[in-house]
């Protein structure tokens, strides 16, 4: 498992993710087109939304070729399992995590009270 964790300012995140995360593995194009939409859909709405402090991203290859990317952070509570899928789009908001759902074998959320962390991950 590849891990990368960050805490505000958050200068280059974005392409410093992304460039470690590619790097960890033998990825297909369409994979690495995969995770570098992913992490740029997640990012802008945790910048947008959260309130975050602090960032933890995972990277691990659970089977040949299906990896499972897993962010955790402490900002605002948001479970993204309750959007449903996009619907009217004249109005702003909610494609992100559309579309990360759509590129994704499997998505899911926790919120741990505990530790106040969101953790999202994806497989994919």
């Amino acid at each position: 498992m590849k891990a990368l964790e960050y805490y505000k300012p958050i200068d280059d995140f974005y392409k410093d993710a992304y460039a470690k995360l590619s790097s960890c593995y033998s990825f297909t194009e369409g994979q690495l087109d995969t995770m570098q939409l992913i992490l740029e859909e997640w990012l802008t709405n945790l910048i947008k939304y959260s309130g975050f402090t602090y960032v933890n991203i995972w990277l691990e290859e659970i089977d040949k070729g299906t990896y499972k990317l897993s962010f955790e952070d402490d900002g605002i509570p948001f479970n993204p399992l309750t959007v449903g899928p996009k619907t009217d789009y004249t109005i702003p908001g909610g494609l992100g995590i559309s579309i990360m759902k759509s590129y994704s074998k499997e998505f899911g959320y926790e919120y741990n009270e505990k530790n106040q962390r969101n953790t999202m991950y994806l497989i994919f």
